[in-house]
């Protein structure tokens, strides 16, 4: 069957990237900026929820400049909140039109369950979704159903590909009943690493570095939320300061953590060494300036930012969790430490940072490793997915 252009519709939960929003939303963004590239395919992207953050308005610019219809079906209104998310999905209808989809493609659950419903309805040909962590569905009193009836069953039997960013994640999917019932094995595909070309703009931060020059600077990133452990790691510091005064710390993110973090910091006496930047825009430019990433995650899919940090040249500490320790083999490509644990996160830090060559060697090793994650070779995958899904 001879194709031509596909057109391509892009679901993810929402715009801000680095504050409400993370990894997922990320990927999705820059895979359909990748496809958008290609000849063959014309891409849209609903961002479901919308906060109303600067965030989103670069995000939406910049997409509009690429000639990306980029759209927000609902305002945020809460989980599981049924009569919010109907307003969206006829949102979503309304915006459509008359137009059908060749493959719509999901980064969240209720993207998913939106997939399904625009192929049951006929205005989809295919549903793709990609599982990007195993805690789906993990809020709120219905989750155990939520679970149930669509991550276990309705998903892998219906929808036409599941696809996992990491091994462990395509175990996890395979051991569904739906998997096994449909007998269609998940698709292993890892997320990409993608870098801005935007320069540090922000005065406020460039006087930090200029202050604390001739110390270290220990950086992380990620959304303030329980999954990515920054408790652990502000725990840590004032270990860390004991055998290396000059040391200060920088978080990247936004979440619903941060005034507890910040409290955190001020009630262990580490207020005057860790800087919290909010969500921005510029992560790679900063992670430049960085000596050292930790990223103390409880869970992961497959953290992109670590491969951000490995490209930038910066060495990386982190979590022995699945996913994460596809990417970094330790004491090899980086370091890992058990989770929830504040010592050996410190003694990582202590070490790395006490030993100049090992830093060398880890990042020279890393970023040999980094080739299958460019985005135009993970782009490349999922074409080959959609057209051999439209045969």
């Amino acid at each position: 069957m001879e194709l031509d252009k596909l057109r391509v519709l892009q679901i993810v939960r929402g715009l801000d990237i680095g504050g409400d929003s993370g990894g997922a939303e990320r990927f999705g963004v820059e895979l359909a900026r990748a496809l958008n590239r290609m000849d063959n395919f014309e891409v849209m992207i609903c961002a479901f929820f919308e906060l109303g953050t600067k965030t989103e308005v670069y995000w939406r610019d910049l997409l509009a400049r690429e000639g990306i219809e980029t759209f927000f079906a609902t305002q945020w209104g809460g989980y599981h909140n049924l009569s919010n998310y109907l307003k969206g999905l006829r949102t979503l209808l309304k915006r459509l039109g008359s137009r059908h989809v060749d493959i719509c493609h999901s980064h969240f659950q209720l993207g998913s369950l939106t997939a399904l419903y625009l192929k049951m309805s006929g205005r989809a040909r295919r549903a793709v979704r990609t599982a990007h962590i195993s805690k789906e569905w993990n809020l709120g009193k219905y989750s155990w159903w939520l679970n149930n009836i669509f991550i276990k069953y309705l998903f892998p039997v219906l929808l036409d590909a599941e696809v996992g960013v990491s091994q462990a994640l395509v175990d996890y999917l395979s051991c569904h009943p739906g998997a096994r019932l449909a007998q269609r094995k998940p698709r292993l595909i890892y997320n990409a690493v993608f870098l801005s070309e935007i320069e540090v703009n922000d005065n406020e931060f460039l006087f930090f570095q200029m202050k604390h020059r001739n110390g270290f600077l220990v950086g992380s990133v990620g959304r303030l939320t329980t999954q990515k452990g920054f408790t652990y790691l502000l725990e840590a510091v004032p270990q860390v300061l004991n055998s290396f005064p000059d040391v200060h710390f920088v978080i990247i993110g936004e979440g619903e953590l941060r005034a507890e973090l910040e409290e955190q910091s001020r009630r262990i006496g580490i207020e005057d060494r860790v800087m919290f930047l909010g969500s921005r825009t510029d992560v790679p430019s900063l992670l430049r300036q960085m000596d050292l990433f930790v990223l103390p995650s409880l869970w992961e899919g497959l953290p992109t930012v670590i491969m951000e940090a490995m490209a930038c040249g910066v060495p990386v500490i982190a979590t022995d969790i699945p996913g994460t320790n596809e990417i970094v083999q330790d004491g090899i490509t980086g370091w890992l430490v058990p989770e929830k644990n504040p010592d050996r996160i410190a003694e990582a830090i202590i070490f790395a940072l006490d030993n100049h060559q090992a830093r060398e060697r880890v990042c020279q090793n890393a970023k040999k490793n980094l080739n299958r994650y460019s985005i135009e070779e993970v782009a490349r995958q999922y074409s080959d997915l959609y057209k051999e899904l439209m045969h």
